[in-house]
């Protein structure tokens, strides 16, 4: 419906609570994630069920939070639910092919992937290849 409010996750302080959440006070500094069926995580307030809703951690201030739960999901489904991997011993030394590396979903895999001890390829601009190598690209082609 009219107007539609963008955005699918962000961070924010709980103002107020259900009689059952548990898992979140009021004054807690919050990450969310906004369900499909829904819009509107770019606004002053919102309501959501409290599974999506979590404690943001101390180290991460609002805006670096804000870009996090989304991005975090569609990069874990797409590296774990459909690729297979993840933290176990199994998959170290498993090669990873990043298209770009430089968009959020595609650093955040290449973080992962490093981290888990995978062999990690990226195409991508030139211009790119000392971020993602700080990222943890062992091998970089330019696009």
């Amino acid at each position: 419906s009219f107007p539609v409010i963008l955005g699918r996750d962000g961070t924010g302080i709980v103002r107020e609570v259900g009689s059952k959440v548990e898992n979140v006070r009021p004054g807690d500094r919050v990450w969310f994630i906004v369900p499909p069926c829904f819009q509107g995580s770019i606004s002053q307030f919102v309501v959501l069920s409290s599974e999506y809703v979590s404690e943001m951690p101390k180290s991460l201030n609002f805006e670096s939070g804000a870009t996090l739960p989304y991005t975090g999901l569609v990069t874990w489904s797409l590296l774990v639910k459909s690729g297979g991997l993840g933290p176990a011993p199994e998959n170290q030394g498993k090669t990873v092919f990043v298209w770009g590396g430089v968009r959020a979903v595609e650093r955040l895999c290449v973080q992962l992937c490093s981290i888990w001890k995978c062999q990690v390829t990226c195409v991508a601009p030139l211009y790119t290849h000392d971020y993602l190598r700080s990222l943890g690209a062992d091998i970089l082609i330019e696009d």
